[in-house]
């Protein structure tokens, strides 16, 4: 009897906290969104209506992926007449200046740059870039980090709202007028984060020096191995939960707390009254965020606004990504710790930041200590199909947390979202691996933030493990030699 009651407390505490943290959370988030969410709404704003954007893009060696960005920009639906594009090169060394130069000469023209014949690649459609009437300028800033790039080309804006993307970001074509509509519909809006979606065919083919490679005329898709296509599927849904539901979770409820870098718009007015990006921590974006929320700015999300990025299909550039991330969430909630449990900045100082917390900290360390000494409860008196029998019950649990949030989704994605769900449905049985292995390299970010100055540089874990051997065998041999040659 004994026996069972220590069972039930020790294993039931395992179990039944990720089922309140992560179940709980999770079941309360679908029904918000399922709710509240909504496939597009047409909201039939005349042209004459529709405000002047400014869209900046920050650039700092994009000579590979800038085009497409631009080409993107090109083909969209909006208004030329009412658009305006900023490229803000970061003191490049590659030939980023010289490609973003041909569009900026060739306004009109079809076919600048290296574009493919003159295409930009959306949803696995090649769409032809036709003529452009609006306007393209190239700033140039010297390589002072990506927050004084954005505050560049903040300061030249004509723009009644503007709009920051990244580089490697490519806009659906009818992203900016579904950003611009949402601050004509709601007066109220201050700022918004569009939809970020995980798209692997744009991964492009190149050959052993950069180029692209070409078939039937338009550039060739790279073909996935099995870890690249893992990665690539498994970051598709987390993006797809994180963005689609997670994000408009806390739209509704007034807590969105990160303007995504590569994706987000302001009203120019709100913009200039708030201290702009700053470059005192890592994640630029989210401080100015906070800032808004500061100054009770309401800030949003637009499901319909979407934005397509590539899939992080390197180890060492996931690792790389997801300490910055962690490292910046520290690094502005500990400059704005003031407003956590704060009831005057509503939700999000209630629950939105304290429940952030929570879970990415807070209950992050148990779990840490926990997936460490598992490994040692049989030395404890646990008999291994004991163990075996509660990590396979939280496994399922995950698997079917995940496969509920990915239908939840399907049904209120359009279609070419809904075409990639399918593709990638099954992947949900890999996912809870996938996310564990993000919160090692989370966890990582934590003891960085602690001895390391602030960096967008992070050495992965991969390449210093093949390093080090590289360096031992390097050193083993130089040894050999040297015993050898006194002999």
């Amino acid at each position: 009897m004994n026996e069972l009651v220590a069972i039930i407390l020790i294993w039931g505490a395992w179990v039944l906290i990720p089922v309140v943290v992560d179940g709980v959370g999770t079941l309360v988030r679908l029904f918000v969104v399922l709710l509240y969410g909504r496939n597009y709404i047409d909201h039939d704003i005349s042209r004459d209506r529709l405000p002047t954007v400014t869209v900046i893009i920050p650039a700092h060696n994009e000579e590979k992926i800038i085009d497409r960005c631009l080409n993107s920009l090109k083909i969209q639906d909006y208004p030329h007449e009412k658009l305006e594009v900023f490229v803000v090169d970061d003191g490049s060394t590659d030939n980023t200046v010289h490609i973003v130069s041909n569009h900026v000469n060739g306004n009109g023209k079809n076919g600048n740059g290296k574009n493919g014949n003159g295409k930009v690649k959306i949803n696995g459609k090649f769409i032809p870039v036709g003529d452009f009437s609006g306007v393209i300028k190239l700033f140039t800033s010297g390589h002072k980090g990506k927050a004084a790039a954005l505050n560049t080309g903040i300061r030249h804006a004509h723009g009644e709202i503007i709009m920051n993307i990244d580089s490697d970001v490519v806009l659906a074509r009818d992203a900016i007028r579904h950003m611009a509509e949402e601050f004509i519909v709601h007066p109220e809006l201050g700022a918004a984060t569009g939809n970020i979606e995980i798209n692997w065919e744009m991964i492009e083919e190149r050959d052993t020096h950069g180029n692209l490679i070409f078939e039937n005329g338009e550039i060739k898709q790279k073909r996935l191995n099995f870890l690249e296509r893992m990665l690539a599927s498994c970051q598709f849904l987390e993006y797809l939960s994180a963005f689609r539901l997670g994000r408009q979770y806390q739209s509704i409820l007034n807590s969105e707390y990160i303007l995504s870098g590569a994706f987000s718009a302001f009203r120019r007015t709100v913009l200039l009254k708030s201290p702009l990006y700053s470059s005192r921590t890592v994640s630029e974006d989210f401080d100015l965020a906070l800032s808004l929320h500061r100054q009770h700015t309401r800030v949003g999300y637009v499901a319909d606004a979407k934005a397509y990025v590539e899939p992080v299909c390197d180890l060492d550039m996931l690792y790389a990504q997801r300490v910055r991330w962690r490292r910046g969430q520290l690094e502005v909630c500990g400059l704005y710790k003031d407003m956590v449990g704060e009831g005057r900045f509503g939700y999000l100082g209630r629950l939105g930041l304290p429940g952030m917390l929570l879970a990415d900290h807070t209950v992050a360390f148990p779990r840490m200590v926990w997936s460490v000494l598992i490994l040692f409860f049989p030395l404890l008196g646990y008999h291994p199909n004991v163990i075996a029998i509660f990590l396979v019950i939280m496994f399922g649990m995950y698997v079917v947390l995940d496969f509920a949030q990915t239908m939840a989704a399907y049904f209120i994605v359009d279609s070419d979202t809904k075409r990639n769900i399918e593709g990638t449905f099954h992947y949900n049985f890999i996912l809870p691996f996938y996310r564990l292995l993000i919160f090692y390299f989370r966890m990582s970010g934590y003891l960085i933030v602690l001895k390391d100055p602030p960096s967008w540089h992070v050495g992965g874990p991969m390449n210093g493990f093949k390093n080090g051997i590289k360096k031992l065998n390097n050193a083993t041999i130089s040894h050999s030699l040297v015993f050898f040659l006194k002999r």
